[in-house]
């Protein structure tokens, strides 16, 4: 009872500063796709995406380390801490060097400098909030780092009308001030003095954090080398439209996130249980339930999404949203699977599953999709997550449940006939109806969370009115 509470608490704490800033590429979508056309939003959306790998090399994931260790010996956690940022600030001096060389033409030189130094950092210092439990905190440098996002991202584009290199440096400005904040907090200047540097403490983070990396580079080439290649063999007018498809699948793999920032630390804390087993099969299960619920809703009202929110120009986007959906509930059952693995210190399973997944993916893509277009960087992209999952769930014996498979197998057939028919029902009426049952067929799978939020808000209500 004290886990379930734990993960219920913890997951609304951590939700409230992630969706803040997920959620941002949510809001701002309409206005991204207003402000750029379909070439220049592509060229910008792959530009972050190569970041992103950049970031976990030059980490060298040293953040997976700084939360782990710290929430086993909190009173180390600043030492931790010091040793990744040391660490990854003489990384990133090299980078930078190296991308002043390279990019030494580019209208993005600077804008990707500041936003990937600023980036790093704040990676780093977010894993130490989650180390040392302080979720609140966690939460509201996030809530910063959002708005801050939106105030730029509207001084650098509409209004001095910088376009895609705007955006990097919108994000850029955001972390720098949100970084300033957050060391100041921290004192981390004066802590520096006191601290000292040992090369024990180093070994073992890095121990623990090495078999990460090669898993974080295969999310990279999983995630990007859909982007590269389509650049490559089709153009950066499918890379735009491309873009815009996967935005609606990460509004899954965002609420999966939530849940999944305290169901590691969950997880970790609850190894030497001797229920474990039984704890896990029940929250999988309740997991697969709530992901199809989350798919069924995005897929019946993504129609109207598409028709009255986003630009017209791309509106193409909306066929290959379903199969990037399934993609991404796979892709989530296979990271809940992970924050087990992590929690038994198996990084190396982590990196290997992550890896055949990515070589899965650029394989296909290599093959088909100058032949066949779009769809296939969407399949093959759906294909590597399903058995990203199946050899996590091979792996993870404690979580194996026959009834668990079947509800699986029944959710995604299911999945398939529903987006069929929203995507290419033209009847209005019947979209509404549609949209009626799904609706109630998701309150009704959901009950027991839809009662307790109800019982929650009546209980709140009911003590304000006292008050």
């Amino acid at each position: 009872m004290t886990q379930k509470r734990n993960l219920f608490k913890n997951t609304i704490i951590i939700g409230i500063g992630t969706i803040c800033t997920k959620l941002i590429s949510f809001i701002m979508l309409p206005f991204y796709t207003m402000w750029l056309i379909p070439s220049e939003y592509g060229n910008y959306d792959l530009i972050v995406s190569y970041l992103t790998l950049l970031v976990s090399v030059i980490t060298l994931q040293l953040e997976q380390a700084v939360f782990r260790f710290s929430l086993k010996n909190k009173k180390k956690s600043k030492d931790y801490l010091l040793t990744a940022l040391s660490i990854t600030t003489i990384n990133m001096i090299i980078l930078d060097i190296v991308a002043v060389l390279i990019l030494n033409k580019s209208i993005f030189k600077w804008s990707f400098i500041l936003y990937f130094d600023t980036y790093s950092i704040f990676v780093v210092l977010s894993e130490y909030f989650r180390g040392v439990e302080k979720l609140k905190e966690y939460s509201f440098y996030n809530i910063i780092s959002s708005l801050l996002i939106v105030f730029f991202s509207i001084i650098m584009v509409p209004i001095f009308k910088f376009g895609a290199k705007g955006l990097m440096l919108a994000y850029g400005f955001s972390y720098v001030v949100t970084d300033i904040i957050i060391i100041s907090k921290l004192k981390l200047f004066d802590y520096s003095k006191e601290y000292t540097f040992e090369k024990k403490e180093f070994k073992g983070m890095m121990k623990y954090s090495l078999p990460m990396i090669p898993n974080g580079i295969s999310w990279w080439i999983t995630n990007v080398s859909d982007r590269t290649l389509i650049q490559y063999f089709i153009g950066s007018y499918y890379n735009g439209i491309y873009a815009v498809a996967c935005k609606i699948p990460t509004i899954v793999s965002l609420i999966f996130s939530i849940f999944n920032l305290s169901w590691q630390q969950t997880a970790i804390n609850s190894l030497n249980d001797k229920d474990k087993s039984e704890y896990y099969k029940k929250i999988f299960k309740k997991l697969i339930i709530f992901l199809f619920t989350i798919s069924w809703m995005i897929i019946a009202i993504l129609p109207f999404a598409f028709n009255y929110i986003l630009d017209r120009q791309y509106a193409e986007a909306i066929k290959y949203v379903p199969i990037l959906i399934l993609g991404a509930i796979y892709l989530s059952l296979g990271q809940f699977l992970g924050g087990i693995l992590l929690a038994y210190n198996n990084t190396k399973a982590i990196g290997i599953t992550t890896i055949i997944a990515a070589i899965i993916n650029l394989i296909i893509n290599t093959l088909f999709l100058k032949k066949y277009g779009l769809i296939i960087a969407c399949i093959s992209t759906m294909i590597s997550y399903i058995i990203f999952y199946l050899r996590r769930y091979s792996l993870v014996k404690e979580i194996h449940d026959k009834k668990n498979i079947i509800l699986l197998s029944i959710f995604t057939s299911i999945y398939f006939i529903i987006s069929i028919f929203f995507i290419y029902e033209k009847n209005l009426i019947l979209v509404i109806l549609g949209n009626i049952i799904i609706w109630l067929l998701c309150i009704f799978l959901n009950k027991e969370l839809v009662l307790l939020c109800i019982s929650r808000l009546f209980k709140k209500l009911t003590y304000l009115e006292k008050k």
